[in-house]
């Protein structure tokens, strides 16, 4: 009966793993710290900060209203020289796979 566990355990893991993931939907921005703000937001080209972001969010708000937004940011540190200001059009909703951004 041994040659059972492994193939359990696997399958046991593997829906540990999954536990707690959304699907995310909608458009996704990335951010890097190699990145540009000329750039189109992509992975392949992503921004260079986080205000970037914020204003490609309120582009696609404007032309595309119900269009769910996930800004990816990658690892490293981000100089903000000016305030980030997050309103209520782009700090997301209940539904979203973080909810809203409050606070």
């Amino acid at each position: 009966m041994d040659f059972l566990r492994w193939p359990i355990l696997v399958i046991f893991i593997f829906c540990l793993s999954t536990l707690g993931v959304k699907k995310v939907e909608g458009k996704q921005i990335y951010v890097a710290i190699d990145g540009t703000d000329d750039a189109r937001g992509t992975l392949e080209q992503p921004f260079a900060s986080l205000h970037r972001a914020i204003t490609e969010i309120r582009q696609i708000h404007q032309s595309q209203p119900k269009t769910g937004v996930t800004i990816i940011i990658g690892n490293g540190i981000y100089p903000i020289r000016q305030p980030l200001t997050l309103a209520a059009e782009v700090s997301g909703t209940p539904n979203s796979v973080c909810g809203p951004i409050t606070g």
